[in-house]
């Protein structure tokens, strides 16, 4: 998959959403907050986040996330570590032979796409989510992996308890 760089700002000003002046102003302002550019237009208030992804999906031609068009497996979870997917905020989807669907919040982010690719040794096609829809899908792809720590925590500290009750 070929990819190309391209930039939020040039793509708002090209559709016309945003004019180059405008652009440039909130460019200034968005450097000095650190956050990248679209989380700086939604924070904002320019766009909503729903308008970026949705902006985003089209002008790339990315698929957009959405529950039915991708079924979860949680498999996956395994094969990304959850540690990985907070890192390049991303969450594993669905894999068909070698090609790995992943939601992310920025599918232009090359170096976590590359990443990725390296750790799994699968390419990787990824779908742009929602802020909302990240937090969901890590939530359901690492259910089982969080709910066995906690289940392994209660374990441990209810066997410390014994132990303390047996010395007392």
């Amino acid at each position: 998959m070929a990819r190309i760089r391209m930039k939020l700002g040039e793509m708002l000003v090209d559709a016309g959403l945003m004019t180059r002046e405008t652009l440039e102003d909130n460019l200034v302002e968005q450097e000095r907050s650190g956050m990248r550019l679209g989380q700086f237009l939604i924070n904002k208030g320019v766009f909503s986040e729903d308008q970026i992804v949705e902006f985003i999906s089209k002008q790339l031609k990315i698929k957009r996330y959405t529950p039915e068009d991708y079924p979860i497996d949680e498999n996956l979870g395994v094969l990304v570590k959850l540690d990985f997917a907070r890192q390049y905020n991303i969450a594993p989807l669905y894999r068909q032979h070698n090609l790995l669907y992943v939601a992310m919040l920025d599918p232009m982010d090359i170096n976590a796409i590359d990443s990725l690719e390296i750790l799994t040794n699968i390419e990787v096609e990824p779908v742009i989510c929602t802020q909302e829809d990240l937090k969901d899908l890590l939530s359901l792809v690492y259910e089982d992996i969080s709910g066995l720590g906690s289940v392994l925590q209660k374990m441990e500290g209810m066997e410390s308890a014994s132990v303390e009750l047996e010395t007392s």
